[in-house]
């Protein structure tokens, strides 16, 4: 199986992946050359490690949700990358956030979480209200 692989900017990590439709495998090679392959992966899974914040933790959590191993406690969450909100909504998400909504308590954008697939992924209710 010959996957191509994207080059990912930013992870101290992750340095490529790539996606195969036909098998549902995401192929990640992190830097060092290693290559992983997680089978069995809807096209949203690798649309949400393109923009999780942390695409190691995010590969992390994916691995122990593979067969292979035992699944992770409770169901995966990404964000939008976003310089304000991010670090308070990923401190807010190892907290818990009960509920599908939540709000920056500095900039007070509200946020909303969306099913991705098997993910739930959090993005900024009115986006264009920021800038």
């Amino acid at each position: 199986m010959d996957i191509a692989l994207t080059p990912i900017e930013g992870s101290s990590r992750v340095a490529a992946a790539g996606y195969d439709a036909t098998s549902q495998t995401i192929r990640v090679q992190f830097h060092g050359g290693d290559t992983a392959d997680y089978p069995g992966n809807p096209p949203e899974m690798y649309a949400a490690l393109l923009v999780a914040p942390s695409k190691g933790r995010f590969i992390a959590a994916l691995g122990a949700a593979s067969p292979r191993v035992a699944p992770a406690p409770g169901p995966l969450e990404t964000y939008e990358p976003d310089p304000c909100c991010g670090p308070r909504l990923d401190r807010a998400l190892r907290k818990g956030i009960p509920g599908g909504e939540w709000e920056c308590p500095k900039c007070e954008t509200p946020w909303k979480r969306h099913q991705v697939g098997a993910v739930l992924h959090w993005r900024p209710v009115v986006w264009a209200a920021r800038f």
